[in-house]
């Protein structure tokens, strides 16, 4: 392992899907031996950059270096790279068909050239030091959901990682689960080295752990520091976020710029309030633009069931009476009768 510099270092990273940038030029290093909580409102980026700093989605532009390796370099940098670190998914994504034993057991078996021997004390060694030693042989649709997320953890730091990434670990969890992961982190950190690198909604679980918080707002990295700075920042939109007040820049932002994407059909985070739909908001706008006006009606009109009901014109469902009309039709032709009339007179000529 290499022990000089940052364990992580993104550059410049960016990441667009098509018009849309989710991630704009992020720049920051991790520190070796700490934990580090990556935060923000949903939409912002942080499950994109997760993706790219462990190798499962290429970034646009940038770099990621993973204990000094560009993993973005090429698939050789990139298999070396997934050697120093583990990676304890939202989900788990631990194999149902494999018990929590042999779910430990297999990145070593793939990845290492150890005897069955060593590679069973490794194995019962990690499925204790998460506490999870009693379910050995047991699968994971038998256990808690929180016994799957430290199951999970006793696989990602099977090899001895030097970085855990954890997405989401309270994810589907109660309080206690989240407790007991937050000290299971602190534990691993202390006891192994490692460095943690925590995606999550989680606040207070956040400023239990985290020896520092980096915020992620539209895309870039906004704030960063350690939990008192972050909660006691007077920074707007932090604030917002931590206290989860419903009125706020983020809130403003995204109700506008929402609108502003839907109708204009440009990128959320860079799409421009038009005057005609910043005025419509506040009620203000005379109805010059049909354009818009049109797009407002389509868009908030639908609350009032009214007005929603005449524009959308909802199917009527069908009148049992005039369906049975129709049916009856159908079975007698319109000229029944004067075909009746010809063959009684072809009869009655015979």
């Amino acid at each position: 392992m290499n022990t000089v510099g940052p364990a992580v270092r993104v550059e410049n990273l960016s990441r667009s899907f098509g018009k849309v940038h989710v991630l704009k030029d992020v720049d920051f290093e991790l520190d070796r031996g700490k934990i580090y909580c990556i935060m923000g409102p949903s939409g912002c980026g942080k499950t994109t950059l997760l993706k790219s700093m462990i190798g499962a989605q290429p970034p646009s532009a940038g770099k990621v270096f993973i204990d000094g390796i560009d993993i973005w370099n090429d698939k050789k940098s990139l298999g070396k790279a997934r050697r120093k670190f583990g990676v304890l998914f939202q989900s788990g994504a631990l194999l149902n068909g494999l018990t929590c034993y042999d779910n430990v057991a297999l990145p070593l078996r793939q990845h290492t050239n150890l005897d069955p021997e060593t590679i069973d004390i490794m194995v019962r060694m990690k499925l204790e030091l998460v506490g999870m030693g009693h379910a050995a042989d047991r699968r994971p649709p038998e256990i808690s959901g929180g016994m799957q997320k430290r199951c999970a953890l006793a696989r990602a730091i099977a090899l001895d990682p030097a970085i855990v990434f954890f997405d989401e670990p309270s994810a589907g969890i109660d309080p206690v689960m989240i407790s007991i992961l937050d000290r299971l982190v602190l534990d691993l950190t202390e006891k192994l080295g490692i460095t943690s690198v925590v995606i999550t909604h989680e606040i207070p679980s956040a400023f239990r752990i985290a020896d520092e918080i980096l915020m992620m707002y539209q895309g870039k990295l906004h704030f960063r520091g350690k939990p008192e700075a972050v909660r006691h920042s007077r920074d707007p939109v932090v604030r917002q976020f931590i206290h989860g007040d419903s009125e706020g820049p983020m809130s403003q932002a995204s109700s506008r710029q929402a609108v502003a994407a839907r109708v204009l059909g440009m990128p959320e985070h860079e799409a421009p309030i038009p005057a005609h739909i910043s005025q419509r908001f506040t009620g203000r706008v005379q109805k010059s633009d049909e354009r818009f006006s049109q797009a407002h009606d389509a868009i908030f009109d639908l609350q009032d069931d009214t007005r929603a009901k005449r524009t959308m014109r909802l199917p009527q469902a069908p009148d049992p009476a005039r369906e049975t009309e129709k049916s009856t039709a159908k079975a007698v032709p319109a000229n029944s009768e004067k075909q009746s009339d010809n063959i009684t007179r072809k009869i009655n000529a015979r």
